[in-house]
């Protein structure tokens, strides 16, 4: 996988038209669809990502059976209740549905689910069909007509201007950029760190809409970019645009007709915009006309209610009335603390149980990545009001389940400990970034074995903290 220019592009060494792979090695492009996150590519990557720490291999999904796991996910979706009654009520089966279903209605959709489709040739291509024929000859890959149906099959509107929206982008890359990434995205390979920035983009854009309809429970919400008090927000200030032209890049994939209708808006909105001037100018020539009839009548000695106006404001400015009234409506500045840099937050403390407590009752451990656990033994998490895991005791759970995993988090934590003093690398406070850079140091301390007992590689990346105890203490029996 690449990024070029303003979209992702994906290699296959070899496809269904080529089994051999002796064709020149062309590019699918994917683009970003701003406008419907739900079914964004690369917002999707980029919350697989920073949900599921990379281990080192070379394989973007981890594991020996992708195809079955996919399998596995789309049926537990089709017994969701609210998908379940969905289909129901299309009449549809659920048995008819299955994996090649999403390739095919791609296809379907990008040749003949609009008036101004791509070529066929183009669809038949990305599909990795044969043409039969002189035509596997004659018709070859192109990159505009790939670009096109990227855009097609990405759910950008067709028949609107937005169908050419650039992907949300940082115009350079800085410091604070590359920290993110490394926070969002822990253990990235050098060769990704250029999508990854397109992917981190995508988390800040869509912020919003991922808090709205994703459960705060979710272990997306528990890597450092969203603990971190001010990164969002400074990321946010860099982010340019999806309709900013103006910077480094430029939307491909967009045929002629798009550029016109963009063109049309242009006009739309400043015929709009002369519209407005206009009125605007109306009324002011109105009460320009009106102002210079009122210096008249006060030059030819007559009570106006524009002077009379200001006479009283004087009278009332005189004896110091209008600086009570102006100082009555003024709004209170409200201050907020900001946390000094290595200093212990101050976290509130809760009454439940007849004693005080540094959690809530209802508070849960997290279950993610022992990365994100490590962030969250060292740092907390300021925005839940969570302090750091490390100053919680047995007393301070709701629960003796809790008290149990609480003890498995300390014996976790206690060999990435060992191992981090003896590299130098645990002061006795740490930030997000130091964190995250820990872990990256000790990583190797967890004893996960490489295989399961089915003799299947274990996708080490995306164990979560209570498989790696597990599995720690049978390795110790």
């Amino acid at each position: 996988m690449e990024w070029s220019g303003d979209a992702l592009g994906v290699y296959f060494a070899h496809q269904k038209n080529d089994q051999e792979g002796r064709r020149p090695r062309d590019p699918r492009h994917i683009y970003t669809n701003p406008l419907r996150p739900a079914i964004c590519p690369v917002l999707a990557l980029a919350i697989f990502w920073a949900t599921s720490p990379f281990d080192g291999s070379d394989r973007l999904f981890p594991g020996s059976n992708q195809y079955e796991r996919f399998r596995k996910c789309l049926q537990q979706l089709f017994d969701r209740d609210c998908v379940a009654e969905e289909l129901h009520r299309r009449g549809v089966d659920r048995d008819e549905l299955g994996t090649h279903s999403m390739r095919k209605g791609a296809v379907t959709y990008c040749a003949s689910a609009s008036t101004a489709c791509p070529s066929s040739t183009a669809v038949h291509l990305r599909a990795g069909w044969s043409l039969g024929g002189v035509q596997n000859t004659y018709l070859r890959y192109e990159s505009a007509g790939d670009m096109h149906v990227g855009r097609t099959v990405s759910g950008l509107p067709p028949d609107s201007h937005e169908f050419a929206v650039l992907p949300p982008h940082f115009e350079e890359r800085d410091e604070t950029i590359e920290n993110a990434i490394d926070c969002a995205f822990p253990g990235m390979p050098a060769n990704l760190t250029y999508i990854g920035e397109f992917c981190l983009a995508s988390l800040v854009y869509h912020e919003p809409y991922l808090r709205l309809n994703i459960p705060k429970c979710h272990p997306l919400f528990e890597p450092p970019l969203f603990q971190h008090p001010t990164l969002l927000s400074d990321l946010l200030a860099k982010l340019r645009g999806i309709k900013d032209r103006t910077g480094r890049l430029h939307a491909t994939g967009v045929p002629p007709y798009v550029a016109i209708l963009g063109k049309m808006k242009g006009l739309l909105e400043a015929t709009l915009q002369t519209v407005e001037h206009i009125g605007a100018a109306r009324a002011s020539t109105v009460k320009e006309i009106m102002s210079e009839l009122e210096k008249r009548a006060i030059g030819a000695g007559t009570v106006t209610f524009e002077g009379l106006d200001l006479a009283l404001k004087r009278c009332l400015d005189t004896v110091g009335v209008m600086d009570l009234v102006n100082k009555l409506n003024t709004t209170p500045v409200q201050t907020t603390c900001q946390l000094v840099e290595g200093e212990t937050p101050v976290i509130p403390s809760f009454f439940w149980g007849g004693r005080f407590r540094r959690v809530p009752q209802e508070f849960q451990l997290p279950d993610c990545s022992v990365a994100t656990l490590l962030v969250m033994w060292r740092c907390g998490n300021a925005t839940k009001k969570i302090p750091p895991l490390r100053m919680l005791d047995g007393l301070d759970m709701p629960n003796r389940n809790m008290q149990k995993r609480l003890s498995d988090i300390r014996y976790l934590m206690s060999s990435v400990e060992a191992e981090a003093r003896r590299i130098g690398m645990w002061p006795a406070r740490q930030n997000v970034e130091e964190a995250v850079k820990t872990f990256s140091a000790c990583v190797s301390v967890r004893a996960v074995p490489h295989l399961t007992a089915k003799n299947r590689k274990r996708r080490q990346g995306q164990l979560s903290w209570k498989t790696v105890v597990a599995l720690m203490r049978r390795h110790q029996k």
